[in-house]
């Protein structure tokens, strides 16, 4: 499982941290989703946001950046 560990703007991003139990997780192990209410479902982002990702196995922490977009979005990590 994900857990979120941060979500912060910077520069007019969206900058999600997070770190996966999954030793075997890459950037590539993710998208980023994106809805304007809870009450619809949440939909890829296009174009599709950055991932980078900081060490390796259980230890690696990722972090997603997203132009920030309209006053309020919700998002979600999706486990590919």
């Amino acid at each position: 499982p994900l857990l979120i560990t941060g979500i912060t703007t910077s520069g007019g991003n969206v900058v999600i941290s997070f770190t996966s139990t999954d030793g075997d997780d890459t950037t590539s192990s993710f998208a980023l989703q994106h809805t304007t209410t809870v009450t619809t479902s949440p939909v890829d982002v296009s174009p599709a946001a950055t991932f980078t990702q900081v060490g390796a196995g259980q230890a690696a922490t990722f972090r997603v950046t997203y132009p920030q977009s309209g006053s309020r979005q919700f998002y979600r990590i999706r486990h590919l």
